[in-house]
């Protein structure tokens, strides 16, 4: 499981910057963060790639982003390659 949040890690989140928010009036992925229950995933329904939790109304930013299924790890081991 990877869970990267803005508090902890704000240089690394920056690379998810620019994962949108889904459309206001659209399904989302509402999965929960594994850590937070309060924490939902606010990307589209259906979507591939990492959840992401986004903060803020009219100028949302990640807050959160967090995966553990094998498909995804990988991409985010592609997008965050270990140094």
């Amino acid at each position: 499981m990877i869970i990267i949040r803005l508090k902890d890690n704000p240089d690394e989140i920056k690379k998810y910057a620019n994962i949108k928010r889904g459309p206001i009036f659209s399904p989302h992925c509402f999965d929960n963060c594994p850590d937070n229950n309060l924490t939902t995933c606010s990307r589209e329904k259906g979507h591939l790639g990492p959840h992401v939790a986004h903060v803020g109304f009219f100028k949302p930013y990640v807050a959160v982003v967090w995966d553990d299924t094998i498909l995804n790890l990988r991409i985010l081991e592609f997008l965050n390659p270990i140094k």
